[in-house]
């Protein structure tokens, strides 16, 4: 599988794949300047059909939806035809991380990918187009996600990378995490959202940067996620950082979306591109959104994607 590449006037170097317009690789400097990929990264042909969302662009709608239906101006829309009475993961039979995208732009430092979702298999969309744009500028990485549709609808993607930034995905995470956000989403048993608590005297306190708490932890919140799997309320700056202490290497990412889920990967149990097991909790997954199963928690305020407007989210 040919990847593309890009480079910009930095020492970084992102790959890309047009499978779920997905990032492969990120190449990065340590203290020393010597490079290694700090993303989790598959097997080549593990991206046609990547059960664990690696690198993709993950839409039409991020997350679970309990029922599987969305409710646009009042009325009872399923997300896919398969997803009745069901919680529906990732936008189910219409996921967008396991399609081949099409390349519409391309430099030596950026590109778009494209990909049209119709209606031939879902009550939310006649026409909804999506498109993934990439630009490396310098040390950053710009990701702009957009959606426009012939009909209103609702729309929650984002990006489901996975980092490590020691570059070691055979064992647990050991860098530090800030979120800034001081309210966060419990969860029910079946990972869906339930109840919006204060992070305060809890492990879900990462106001400061400091390791996630989720090693022989009994909170049952940790023990259901194996780690984390939650949604967090970003403040007016919506910022969350990691730092690795031996490589030196630290990722800040901001956003526009009012929400982050952070997956610390208690569930990871794959193959590496370099034939390598990827082990649970190897990386953390930042998932900038709205938020999962925004319909039954938001109601009437859920922000209905208005036909022939462009939704768009900003890491």
């Amino acid at each position: 599988m040919n990847y593309i590449e890009l480079v910009s006037d930095s020492k970084i170097k992102v790959f890309l794949s047009r499978y779920g317009a997905s990032i492969v690789k990120i190449l990065t400097p340590d203290r020393q300047n010597n490079l290694k990929n700090i993303v989790l990264s598959l097997k080549p042909e593990d991206y046609k059909k990547n059960e664990v969302c690696a690198g993709a662009t993950v839409a039409p709608i991020a997350g679970r939806i309990r029922g599987g239906y969305i409710h646009i101006n009042g009325q009872k829309k399923y997300i896919d035809k398969s997803s009745k009475d069901d919680i529906c993961l990732h936008g189910g039979a219409l996921a967008l991380h396991n399609r081949k995208w099409d390349i519409i732009g391309r430099t030596k430092n950026s590109v778009i990918f494209q990909t049209v979702l119709n209606g031939e298999n879902s009550e939310l969309y006649s026409k909804c187009i999506f498109k993934t744009c990439y630009k490396l500028e310098r040390n950053i990485l710009i990701i702009d996600i957009y959606a426009n549709s012939d009909t209103d609808t609702f729309v929650n993607p984002t990006n489901h990378t996975y980092f490590n930034l020691s570059g070691d995905f055979t064992k647990p995470a050991r860098q530090n995490i800030k979120i800034n956000s001081d309210k966060v989403w419990f969860n029910t048993e079946e990972h869906l959202p339930e109840k919006l608590n204060d992070v305060t005297n809890t492990p879900f306190d990462l106001r400061e940067l400091k390791k996630a708490m989720y090693e022989k932890n009994n909170d049952i919140q940790i023990k259901n996620a194996r780690g984390y799997n939650h949604v967090y309320v970003l403040k007016k700056e919506k910022t969350c950082t990691l730092y690795e202490m031996q490589s030196g290497r630290k990722l800040t990412m901001q956003t526009n979306a009012p929400c982050i889920v952070f997956y610390s990967g208690g569930f990871l149990n794959c193959i590496l591109s370099d034939e390598k097991r990827a082990v649970s909790n190897c990386a953390f997954a930042l998932e900038p959104q709205i938020m999962p199963d925004a319909d039954y928690h938001l109601k009437d305020k859920l922000p209905v994607l208005k036909k022939a407007n462009i939704y768009k989210l900003n890491i």
